[in-house]
């Protein structure tokens, strides 16, 4: 097969070879074949064309000269021309008179008439001016009756006229003869658009001889004969055969370059096929035969030089083979195995008793669960002691499903066995911390936003009913979990973050003291619950405005507040904030359970607490306070705690941050306010999450707006052009088209409606790349009642206006 491969490998030249002459060869067959046929077709169409051509040409000729022959029959049978030609004076006077200004067809032309004897009678002989010497030939033809109508073609100068003549007759005797020369149009003027290019000729013959033609005649070819005006003169039609060879060069040129060009894209095309689906997996295939023999080389290079030994014990031949190694390891010579009586007893009497079990049990799970072997045992050698082994094997199973074979390595690793041993418990430790995390991570989903959405807004629209006291704490005590279990999300989500180095902090004018006594309201409830003192205090002096992060800010202070709050049974939890050389220090002091010196070390670790009493006696997931601390060093500060068991604890954070004076910004002012009246607006909601539509509506309910509901970006547009909301709220993410491509969409046609964003990612970036497609707001999930309310109140104030 390798041989096989290599040729075909060293002939891969010769096969693009063989395509490039199959290629030339098919080109010249295709050519040779279709430009035949092609020439044949176009030969016909080639003589269709001028038949056609010569058959117009004669029928114009034809006509030219009969609507002009017309006119002089009707001339000659003139009352005035008959009296002319049979000697009247006084007709022959007013001859004169009648074709001095006479006209043919709009031109003048040279008339003649003569008597029967050729005596010319019109116009007057004069000494310049004499019959045409043609006439006596005309008159005998006419006189004789060879010819009812004579036409000849006269020359003057270097151009050709027709001249027709016919007789003048009285009593159905021939008088006299009448004629004119159709000077108005030479026949070179006549034939001038048809000979222009050379690609046709014509010529005229009276009998037999040429009297006329457009052009010499050597390289044209007869196509038609045509007599004219019941005359012996005729009209022959020629075409040019160079210019019809080189029409069929030309044609047979561009018939063989697309034939070439097809054809050769077609070969490219076959080319890269063979190449892909034969060549390269065939090169591929030789190269991977190539590696599976090095492979083997070296695998027989390893055994022999390994320090593990190799087994293959054949069940079903009841053969043994140990490998020289292994012969060594064990204390026995080369080929001791062929000596013994190949069962699985063989194994198993010279196992460690204490470790007879487990080998047992893992053949068992080999032989029943198809669970390859790997155990560690220890097994007497040659000089009657034990030694650490490490055993491991495959079976290969027959058609009955029974192990037929088995095959493996066996490691000396009483030498590693202590260090094994050793390294044991480090190992629990670090696995603990790991099953901890999983376990933890397992728990936690992100998907959990959407549902809290559900269940914080019916909530909060519980909470606006008329509830009773004993309801209302209920509720709030929803709500207050509610956004605890948030929390726990984003922490992990933060840890995450954090962990990948993918967070980045904002720089935003941020008012400190308030966004201390939001937090300290908000977890007021839970320091009355564990009925507990929460104080905070403010240092005279401190300045209000910061740059900071507020996001990142209010995640340190929730976390220590919250934190201490947790672990305070009694007592109180108080709250200090100052300046301090140009930093802000604040500090979270508890009146706690404290913490040991030696639990302070794992204080800041990552899904750990003081200790596991602590977790089952207060809870929580020991990601807070690693990510306080790690979100105050990102913000160039520090976090510190002093602590005494069962006195309290004291954690002090110091933020390098810097002084801003008041600068407005679009976050709203929230108060409790009551459910504004908007009974006048249209609002249109784009939500595809059937709960978040049915907690939306009954936000807006109690303000008696009309709602629409779209499930997704495009069902926003088309709802936008049928009600022309006054206000759309508009979900981020939406299957089919996301919020900001409908917005953007919508912005196009409609900029003057307000479009709200409704999203997770309320960070100053993501509302600033929104503010881009175009919507006004951005309001943060999970949505909050009094949020909404207050920003509806803001549009139906503008409303109004």
């Amino acid at each position: 097969m390798m041989a096989l491969l290599k040729k075909l490998k060293s002939k891969a030249g010769l096969t693009y070879l063989l395509l490039l002459l199959g290629f030339l060869f098919s080109l010249l067959i295709n050519i040779n074949f279709v430009s035949e046929r092609a020439v044949s077709s176009l030969t016909q169409l080639q003589e269709n064309h001028t038949k056609l051509q010569a058959q117009s040409t004669f029928d114009n000729i034809q006509q030219f000269l009969e609507n002009r022959v017309k006119l002089l029959a009707e001339l000659g049978e003139s009352p005035m021309v008959t009296s002319s030609v049979m000697g009247v004076e006084l007709a022959s006077a007013n001859l004169t008179d009648l074709l001095n200004d006479r006209k043919i067809l709009g031109a003048k032309e040279n008339i003649y008439i003569t008597d029967f004897t050729g005596e010319l009678i019109y116009p007057k002989p004069t000494v310049n001016f004499s019959r045409p010497p043609f006439i006596e030939k005309t008159i005998e033809k006419i006189i004789d009756h060879e010819a009812p109508l004579v036409l000849t073609i006269i020359k003057d100068g270097q151009q050709h006229y027709f001249s027709v003549a016919m007789p003048v007759k009285y009593n159905n005797d021939v008088e006299g003869i009448i004629s004119f020369d159709i000077v108005s149009q030479s026949i070179e003027k006549l034939f001038a658009e048809l000979t222009k290019d050379n690609h046709y000729a014509v010529s005229f013959v009276n009998k037999s001889d040429v009297i006329f033609q457009t052009a010499p005649l050597n390289n044209y070819s007869l196509v038609s004969k045509y007599p004219l005006a019941n005359t012996i003169m005729e009209l022959n039609f020629y075409t040019s055969t160079s210019k019809l060879q080189e029409e069929k060069e030309q044609y047979v040129w561009q018939i063989g370059s697309t034939l070439a060009m097809t054809t050769l894209l077609s070969f490219v095309l076959l080319a890269f096929l063979i190449r892909s689906l034969l060549i390269k997996p065939l090169k591929k295939l030789a190269i991977s035969e190539r590696k599976i023999k090095q492979s083997e080389e070296r695998y027989q290079f390893a055994i022999e030089g390994s320090n593990d030994g190799i087994w293959d014990w054949n069940i079903a031949e009841k053969t043994l083979y140990w490998s020289p190694k292994l012969c060594s390891m064990l204390g026995y010579g080369e080929g001791f195995e062929k000596k013994l009586v190949v069962e699985e007893s063989l194994f198993l009497e010279n196992i460690h008793p204490d470790d007879e079990g487990k080998a047992k049990h893992a053949l068992q799970e080999l032989f029943k669960k198809d669970i390859p072997l790997d155990v560690d045992f220890r097994m007497r050698v040659a000089d009657g002691n034990y030694r650490y082994f490490r055993l491991k094997g495959t079976a290969q199973k027959g058609a009955n499903g029974r192990a037929i074979r088995l095959s493996g390595s066996l490691s000396d690793i009483s030498e590693l066995k202590e260090q094994s041993l050793a390294l044991e418990k480090a190992l629990e430790d670090a696995e603990g911390a790991n099953i901890a995390k999983s376990d933890f991570l397992a728990n936690m989903s992100h998907e959990i936003r959407t549902p809290m959405n559900g269940v914080l807004g019916s909530l909060q629209i519980l909470k606006r009913d008329n509830l009773s006291e004993s309801s209302k704490e209920m509720v709030e005590m929803g709500i207050t979990s509610s956004k605890n279990l948030l929390a726990i999300i984003n922490d992990i989500l933060d840890l995450s973050k954090i962990e990948s180095n993918n967070i980045s902090l904002e720089s935003l004018p941020t008012n400190i003291i308030e966004l201390f006594k939001s937090i300290i309201a908000e977890l007021s409830f839970l320091a009355e619950q564990k009925k507990i003192g929460l104080t905070f205090t403010i240092k005279e002096g401190m300045h209000a405005y910061w740059l900071a992060d507020p996001v990142r800010l209010r995640q340190i202070i929730l976390n220590l507040i919250s934190n201490a709050i947790k672990f305070t049974p009694k007592g109180e939890v108080n709250i200090s904030l100052r300046e301090q050389n140009e930093k802000v220090v604040f500090e979270v002091k508890d009146t706690g359970i404290g913490i040991s010196e030696t639990q302070i070390s794992k204080l800041f670790h990552r899904f750990e607490q003081a200790d596991a009493t602590t977790t089952r006696n207060f809870g929580g997931t020991g990601l807070g306070l690693p990510i306080a601390k790690q979100l105050a060093n990102l913000m160039g500060g520090e976090i510190t705690v002093t602590s005494e068991e069962n006195i309290g604890s004291i954690f002090s954070v110091v933020l390098p941050l810097h002084k801003t004076e008041l600068n407005s910004d679009d976050a709203l002012e929230l108060t409790q306010v009551p459910a504004p009246q908007a009974e006048q607006l249209n609002i249109l909601l784009a939500e595809d999450n059937r709960i978040n539509q049915k907690i939306f509506s009954a936000v807006l309910r109690p303000t008696k707006a009309t709602i629409r509901i779209a499930n997704d970006g495009i069902e926003a547009i088309d709802e936008v052009g049928k009600l022309l909301p006054d206000l759309i709220f508009m979900d981020i993410q939406m299957p089919n088209m996301d919020g900001v491509q409908a917005c953007e969409i919508i912005k196009i046609s409609h900029p003057t409606i307000p479009i709200i964003a409704l999203t997770a990612n309320v960070m100053t970036r993501d509302v600033d790349k929104y503010k881009q497609a175009g919507f006004d707001h951005c309001l943060g999930k999970p949505i909050d009642v009094d949020e909404i309310y207050t920003l509806l109140l803001n549009y139906t104030d503008l409303f109004d206006g």
